[in-house]
């Protein structure tokens, strides 16, 4: 019994030492004069490097250096011109205000507090590729059997819907007249015309255009055989003249009808046909003569002015094989790049010189008018505006020859 109660007291003096000591640490610790560190801020406040919870800088500014005590305002500098901060911030940067692209307008401009707002201009809309990169299209107009129901505004197309008495089939508005079993629920029984006389009606509308264009035949030839033989005629009566004509009557009537006075080419004198022919080849040049456009600036002109979701398509109008558009892909990663070499296939098959595979080139006047008309057909009239303004093309000047 002794020795266990000499144990207890011995263990009781032990638990006393040790949380003296623990209370010492606590207070020479509150004591020493450093600052607080904290592993969790006030909403609002943002932990620095020191462990200090420190004030976010305000909109439109950047942060300096971090507060250097509890309660210490941290030091903000304000966002030089061309750069914004929207938010309460830490950064050391402030972000670099954005251009309006092309086909873009300026709504709002840039400030230390807020970002450039553009829109696109009028006649185009938004399309939204993705969370970073979108692009304005020219707003579509609807076709023959539509009607707009909602117009082009900001991110969104016409919305075009079918007239009365039409009905949607791949993406066209067909009159229901012409409708068979798969579109009666569009359209009103009533409009519904039995196929077989759909099919009779085209018989009889085929067979009155046969009808006409035989007549037009008939009269064309007939026309062009009773020219002739009046030709002749007066070609015998100017030759041989009536022995019962007086002679300057004769020399009249051959005055009258000089060839040279028809325009007839095959009467005038050769020194006429010869002058006139060496101004015609001074005037006209041959095709194989360039227009002086640059490839790679003609390229980089084209990837601003067709959507980029359109290219593919422009280049298999040029062309471009589906083999080559693939192979452009694989070895170039990024859409713009890979974009660019698809064209430079098309350009480089026209090129002076093979230049274009060096860097430079001159494009050949064919591929240019075939550019033009490859941008017509596709209804991107706005890009083939931008073309002719910037080379100076005049309509019908390229295909000049």
């Amino acid at each position: 019994m002794v020795g266990f109660s000499f144990f207890r007291e011995k263990r009781k003096r032990s638990t006393e030492i040790f949380g003296a000591l623990l209370l010492l640490c606590v207070l020479g610790s509150g004591a020493s004069g450093l600052p607080e560190k904290r592993s969790e801020c006030p909403y609002g406040d943002y932990l620095s490097k020191n462990g200090i919870c420190c004030q976010r800088c305000p909109p439109g500014y950047k942060r300096e250096k971090d507060c250097e005590a509890v309660g210490n305002r941290t030091s903000c500098t304000r966002c030089p011109k061309g750069q914004y901060n929207e938010h309460e911030n830490y950064s050391d940067n402030c972000r670099s205000c954005q251009t309006c692209q092309y086909l873009e307008e300026e709504v709002t401009e840039c400030t230390p507090r807020q970002n450039t707002k553009c829109r696109c201009k009028n006649g185009y809309y938004k399309d939204v590729i993705d969370s970073s990169t979108s692009q304005c299209l020219e707003c579509s107009k609807c076709g023959h059997g539509e009607h707009q129901s909602e117009k082009c505004f900001l991110e969104q197309d016409t919305v075009c819907v079918c007239e009365r008495d039409f009905y949607r089939m791949k993406n066209k508005c067909l009159p229901c007249r012409t409708c068979t079993e798969d579109c009666q629920p569009h359209c009103p029984s009533s409009v519904i015309t039995n196929p077989k006389d759909i099919n009779l009606t085209q018989v009889v509308m085929i067979s009155l255009c046969v009808a006409v264009v035989l007549l037009l035949a008939v009269g064309f030839i007939t026309y062009t055989t009773t020219k002739r033989h009046t030709r002749s005629q007066m070609g015998r009566s100017t030759v041989n003249p009536p022995e019962d004509v007086h002679e300057e009557s004769a020399m009249i009537l051959i005055h009258n009808e000089d060839p040279l006075r028809k325009g007839d080419n095959m009467a005038k004198p050769s020194c006429i046909l010869d002058k006139e022919k060496e101004q015609k080849e001074h005037t006209t040049l041959p095709d194989c003569v360039p227009l002086e456009i640059n490839i790679p600036g003609l390229i980089y002109s084209m990837l601003s002015l067709v959507p980029a979701h359109r290219v593919k398509e422009l280049v298999r109008c040029l062309g471009v094989t589906d083999l080559e558009i693939e192979r452009a892909e694989i070895d170039y990663h990024t859409c713009k790049e890979a974009h660019y070499q698809m064209l430079r296939v098309w350009a480089e098959r026209g090129s002076r010189g093979g230049e274009a595979g060096r860097g430079g080139g001159v494009l050949h006047r064919p591929l240019m008018q075939q550019l033009l008309d490859r941008l017509s057909d596709m209804h991107l009239g706005g890009a083939l505006e931008e073309l002719k303004a910037k080379y100076g093309i005049v309509s019908g000047q390229v295909g000049a020859a």
